[in-house]
């Protein structure tokens, strides 16, 4: 009697397809991962800076995707690859006509949509450094600029009468010269001929203003600035913050 010939049959290629699509979908996610900046350069090369669209998202993504599929395709024609040793050797065992790999429209939107996850989730990490960054700057501006104007204001009240701390440069002292208030940064002359002022009844003048803001409780920093309105040139204080504006002298 003829020994009947066992005849080993393959499991069908349904059985196979969670497989292919778990690695495909792998495959995928490691690129978008792995070219994140990639992408994102070309993007920002392209003028959409961090302003990305929806189509060039889908396009980059399409692309990797064709890419992987492509590659599933040839390892399922090298037989090299088809070595049982190889844990993933079961997912090629099939011919190359058997293991075609088309995504279904519902896993091609989940995929899609993973992979924008991804590269998202990166934006907005960034974003949020970004953010972290640019409020951390400004608290910071903010702690110098009030740093300055206390001390300033501290420095009016220290020093002797006759001494003033230039407004403007905030580090040369004026000066007094007869009837003329100046400094050496050049920003300050004040014609003070008709108003018999001296250096110290413009420190009080001065301190004033600067402590009326003071107590305001605002946080921006006032600039001093000379200007000529009506005719008469004069020292006026200004903050852009609560729209303050004062005139000093």
């Amino acid at each position: 009697m003829a020994n009947k010939q066992t005849v080993i049959r393959r499991s069908p290629i349904k059985s196979s397809h969670v497989d292919w699509k778990d690695k495909l979908r792998e495959n995928c996610l490691k690129r978008v991962e792995k070219n994140r900046s990639q992408i994102l350069w070309k993007f920002r090369l392209g003028g959409e800076g961090l302003s990305i669209s929806e189509e060039g998202v889908k396009l980059a993504f399409s692309n990797i995707l064709t890419d992987e599929i492509d590659r599933l395709k040839q390892k399922a024609n090298d037989e090299s690859f088809h070595d049982r040793s190889d844990p993933d050797a079961m997912l090629w065992e099939y011919e190359p006509s058997e293991i075609t790999p088309e995504l279904g429209n519902d896993d091609y939107e989940q995929l899609m949509i993973s992979m924008q996850n991804i590269l998202y989730k990166d934006l907005q990490t960034e974003n949020q450094k970004r953010d972290a960054l640019l409020l951390e700057d400004y608290e910071s501006a903010c702690e110098q600029e009030d740093n300055i104007y206390s001390t300033m204001l501290e420095e009016l009240k220290k020093s002797k009468e006759d001494e003033v701390i230039c407004p403007i440069c905030k580090s040369r002292k004026l000066q007094q010269n007869q009837s003329l208030i100046f400094c050496s940064c050049g920003n300050i002359q004040l014609n003070v001929q008709h108003e018999k002022v001296n250096l110290q009844s413009f420190k009080k003048k001065l301190e004033g203003v600067l402590q009326q803001h003071y107590d305001s409780s605002c946080k921006g920093l006032p600039v001093f600035f000379m200007d000529a309105r009506f005719s008469i040139m004069a020292l006026y204080m200004q903050c852009s913050l609560c729209e303050a504006f004062e005139l000093v002298f």
